[in-house]
């Protein structure tokens, strides 16, 4: 697989105007948040460092003191992952700490949110050199307002994959932030335009050249489409934002919380898609799917639930829709769409685990 782009799907077919995907990115007062992946000397027990954002600019690393380390070197590098001890973009070797921390400062860097910070560190602990690699921390993102350049609007009336009933739009009704929480909340199109629209009117999302509001998906009269007869337009109206134009990653990991919608006809997902599709379009170029529950509050099979009760997690990476498909999932009795929920992905060279709802679910993709 490629480099993927995160992206938040809210994927449905008829849609209840009450329920909606809430999303939020969990951070700390200090906006120290640590995003690390480990493989290597786990048992050597090296601290991860704490990463800081400075402002207006600047990133600043740090590991407390402790008596026994004599020696810290820190390897950092922006957006560009380091694989075990390779070179770094920016590197210091510290023979002492100040003020009970081994501090490392780079000054002159401008992060944005989204960007990827890569480190590597080399502790000297008593007689023992030590490393701790591929480590990796993102600036946070805290949806204290909707950034429309790191987040962008697909909008179309295709009906994608599964040929669905919505249009997304790029509309503060169907996309808006909260108190750091993103929300994607379905309407109904007739609650705007009339019930007669939908038999009679003219779909036109063409928009201006301006980005945000053109037309990104053409097919399947996307773009512009007429009623006619029995083919009406699309009756629900909602969002899908993803970030294939301003972030894109290959290993690492991805966690979200999310509060997922109740309601018949909903299907959110939060997956990661390619930025290039190399190998053909979907499903030929794969897909991790970090989180999807459908919002039924019944819906079983064979005694299965199948509805919110259940979280799937999903890897697709064959040239069917049915081959190359992998599918884990676990059950909850209250639901996944009462409280916030945890989901994440560590995705190394080779395989991919999966660790949905606070560890419920923990399975290795390979």
């Amino acid at each position: 697989m490629n480099r993927c782009a995160l992206k938040y799907l809210l994927a449905l077919n008829v849609a209840l105007t009450v329920a909606h995907l809430i999303i939020g990115v969990s951070s700390e007062k200090e906006h120290l948040k640590q995003v690390e992946k480990d493989h290597l000397n786990q048992s050597n027990n090296i601290p991860s460092a704490n990463l800081q954002q400075l402002c207006p600019r600047g990133l600043r690393l740090w590991i407390p003191d402790s008596p026994e380390i004599q020696f810290v070197g820190f390897h950092v590098s922006i957006n560009s992952p380091l694989i075990g001890a390779s070179p770094s973009e920016f590197n210091t070797d510290l023979g002492r700490p100040t003020g009970g921390k081994w501090t490392f400062d780079i000054p002159d860097i401008y992060l944005q949110k989204g960007d990827s910070v890569f480190y590597w560190l080399h502790l000297v602990v008593g007689n023992h050199s030590r490393l701790r690699t591929d480590l990796s921390w993102n600036v946070p993102d805290d949806f204290n307002n909707l950034n429309l350049d790191s987040w962008q609007h697909e909008i179309t009336a295709s009906g994608g994959r599964h040929s669905e009933f919505q249009m997304f739009v790029n509309n503060r009704s169907n996309s808006f932030v909260r108190d750091g929480v993103l929300h994607i909340r379905p309407t109904l199109t007739k609650d705007v335009l009339g019930e007669n629209f939908l038999f009679n009117g003219v779909l036109d999302l063409r928009g201006s050249s301006l980005p945000g509001e053109r037309c990104t998906n053409p097919s399947n009269n996307g773009c512009y489409k007429r009623a006619l007869g029995g083919q009406i337009l699309n009756p629900v109206v909602s969002a899908q934002l993803q970030t294939s134009r301003s972030f894109s990653f290959q290993y690492g990991v991805v966690k979200v919380r999310a509060k997922m919608p109740r309601g018949d006809w909903l299907w959110p997902a939060i997956t990661l898609l390619p930025k290039h599709s190399a190998y053909g379009s979907w499903p030929n170029s794969g897909q991790i799917t970090v989180g999807e529950s459908r919002g039924n509050a019944r819906y079983m099979l064979s005694g299965d639930p199948l509805g919110i009760q259940r979280v799937e997690m999903v890897l697709n990476f064959g040239i069917q829709d049915h081959q190359g498909l992998i599918k884990k999932y676990a059950n909850s009795e209250e639901g996944w769409g009462t409280n916030f929920h945890e989901y994440q992905v560590d995705w190394t060279r080779g395989s991919s685990r999966l660790l949905g709802a606070e560890g419920i679910l923990d399975s290795n993709l390979d």
